[in-house]
């Protein structure tokens, strides 16, 4: 997918994930110019629904425009629903959902013809579990979010589109597959996401860079008639 997106102006908005970070690169590998928002970007972004339009001012102003716009922020708290206080859901709420309808808006406003948006959504927020549910819920606005917003702009040319991961192999989520074992009593949570992975019809985490590609292939030509629509970036793992 060589020069994928050659001539594309892109805004990405990432976390502390590495999932982020890796899909900048991917997209720079395939010819776009990135303005990051986010740890070591070219913005900084605490993840304030607040700061969105200013830092769609900034990246306008330093890549001449912008085409595509890239969510690739998830906050993650691990234990059961029972056990969080207020403040845990309005902390994640004020990440996923909020950051998210603010990212959102401002991509349909300031993208007046074709162009994009991709946001990385998040497994459970489809088929949960007890210890990730409230992450689940806080992130489960996507869906609805990104089919508004690509039956609104479908007609100028704008679409809207959710990279849905799940088991992706990085220092972070692994980390959290141990937090999750821990809540849940489980033995060994170091092996928790290796245990993992056998239920996952390829039997394998997918990495960041496959991430990545899925992100770039839609923000691309090739993906024109892909509007609205989840892409389930999980090796099976949903249906399994």
């Amino acid at each position: 997918m060589a020069d994928l997106l050659e001539g594309h102006r892109v805004l990405a908005f990432i976390g502390d994930d590495g999932l982020g970070e890796a899909v900048v690169d991917r997209l720079k590998q395939e010819g776009a110019r990135v303005f990051v928002a986010g740890p070591g970007g070219d913005a900084a972004y605490y993840y304030k629904a607040a700061e969105v339009p200013s830092i769609f001012d900034q990246a306008t102003q330093h890549l001449g425009g912008i085409d595509d716009v890239v969510n690739a922020v998830t906050h993650w708290w691990v234990g059961r629903p029972e056990d969080a206080d207020q403040a845990v859901w309005e902390e994640l709420t004020s990440v996923n959902s909020n950051g998210a309808v603010a990212i959102a808006q401002e991509s349909a406003r300031r993208i007046p013809g074709k162009g994009s948006l991709c946001s990385l959504g998040f497994l459970w927020a489809t088929a949960t579990s007890p210890e990730i549910g409230l992450t689940g819920a806080s992130k489960a606005i996507l869906g609805p979010l990104t089919k508004a917003l690509a039956l609104g702009g479908a007609r100028r040319g704008f679409r809207a589109n959710v990279a849905c991961v799940g088991l992706i192999d990085t220092p972070h989520m692994r980390a959290i597959a141990a937090k999750r074992a821990v809540v849940m009593g489980a033995d060994d949570p170091a092996g928790a996401f290796d245990r993992s992975l056998g239920r996952v019809a390829l039997r394998r985490g997918g990495t960041p860079d496959e991430v990545g590609k899925v992100v770039a292939f839609l923000a691309s030509d090739h993906a024109r008639t892909i509007n609205g629509v989840t892409v389930l970036v999980d090796g099976g793992l949903l249906w399994t």
